[in-house]
C-alpha cells in the first residue's frame, strides 16, 4: 500500500468512532486489504469475528473490495454465531483509485430468523393437523355410514321378530285346536267303552302334545318378548349413536376446512417472513 493510500486509510480509522455512533445497534468492522483491523461488536449481539484475522474468500468483504462496489449478504446463525445481514462498502482512495479496505456494517437478523423458524414450525404443524383432520373426517364418515347400516339391520331384525310373533300365535292356535280335538276324542272313546280304549290312548297323547306345544310356544313367546325389549334398547342406542356420528362427521369436516385455512395462512406467513 502506498503512503498516500496509508494516509487515507489512517484517516478513516481515526474516524471509525463516528461510524460506530451512526450505527449504535450494529457491529461495525474496518478492514484493510488483508485483515480485520477493528471489530466493534454491538451491545445487542456478539459476532465470532476477531481483529487481526483475514476475511474469508468469497465473503462480503472480499467481494466488495474485488468488485469495487457494495455487497449485501445474509448469513445464517451457523456462520458467525448470530444470523446477520452484512453490508460491506469498499474504501476507495479517489486520489489513487486504489481499494484500501472495506467498512462493514452487520445487523442482527435474529428476529427475522425466529419468525422464519416459527413460520416453518407453524406450517409443519398445520400440515400435520390437516392430514389428521382429513383422516379423522374419513373415519367419521365411515362410522356414520356403519351406524346407518346397523340401523337398517336392527330394523330388519325387529320386523323378523314381529313375524315370529305371528308364527307363535299360529302355533298356539293349532295347540288349542289340537287339545280340543284330543278332548273330543277322549269323550268319544269313553262312549265307545271297551272298543274305544285304544283310541283313548291316542287321544290322550294328542292332548299331551297339544299341552306341550302350548307350553313351549308360551316359553318361546316370553323369550322373544325379552329379546324384543333388548332389540328396542339397542335400536334406540344405535339411533342416538347414528345422530351423534353424523354430528361429529359434520364437525370433523369443519375442522378439516379450518385446518386447510390454517395451512394457507401459515404458508402466507412463511412467504412473508422470507421477505423480511
Amino acid at each position: 500500500m502506498s503512503s498516500v493510500d496509508t494516509q487515507f486509510f489512517d484517516l478513516i480509522r481515526n474516524s471509525f468512532g463516528a461510524y460506530v455512533t451512526a450505527f449504535p445497534n450494529a457491529t461495525v468492522i474496518l478492514d484493510d486489504t488483508e485483515k480485520h483491523v477493528i471489530v466493534k461488536n454491538s451491545t445487542r449481539f456478539q459476532l465470532n469475528i476477531m481483529e487481526g484475522t483475514a476475511p474469508p474468500e468469497g465473503g462480503a468483504v472480499r467481494e466488495a473490495m474485488k468488485q469495487r462496489k457494495k455487497q449485501i449478504v445474509a448469513y445464517p446463525k451457523e456462520k458467525y454465531g448470530v444470523a446477520v445481514m452484512i453490508e460491506s462498502f469498499p474504501l476507495i482512495n479517489e486520489a489513487t483509485g486504489n481499494v484500501v479496505g472495506a467498512l462493514t456494517i452487520c445487523n442482527s437478523r435474529e428476529n427475522e430468523d425466529n419468525v422464519m423458524c416459527m413460520s416453518n414450525r407453524l406450517k409443519n404443524f398445520s400440515d400435520e393437523l390437516m392430514l389428521s383432520s382429513e383422516e379423522l373426517a374419513e373415519s367419521m364418515q365411515e362410522v356414520a355410514s356403519d351406524a346407518q347400516v346397523m340401523n337398517s339391520e336392527i330394523t330388519a331384525i325387529r320386523e323378523e321378530i314381529a313375524k315370529l310373533d305371528e308364527v307363535i300365535e299360529y302355533v298356539k292356535s293349532v295347540a288349542d285346536t289340537t287339545n280340543l280335538l284330543g278332548l273330543n276324542a277322549a269323550i268319544e272313546s269313553a262312549r265307545a267303552g271297551e272298543q274305544g280304549k285304544g283310541f283313548a290312548v291316542v287321544a290322550n297323547e294328542i292332548r299331551k302334545l297339544a299341552q306341550n306345544s302350548k307350553k313351549s310356544s308360551d316359553e318361546i313367546n316370553s323369550t322373544l318378548k325379552k329379546i324384543s325389549v333388548d332389540i328396542n334398547k339397542i335400536y334406540d342406542i344405535i339411533l342416538n349413536f347414528a345422530a351423534i356420528s353424523e354430528e361429529q362427521a359434520a364437525q370433523t369436516e369443519l375442522v378439516a376446512r379450518n385446518g386447510q385455512e390454517l395451512r394457507n395462512l401459515s404458508f402466507e406467513l412463511l412467504e412473508l417472513s422470507k421477505k423480511l
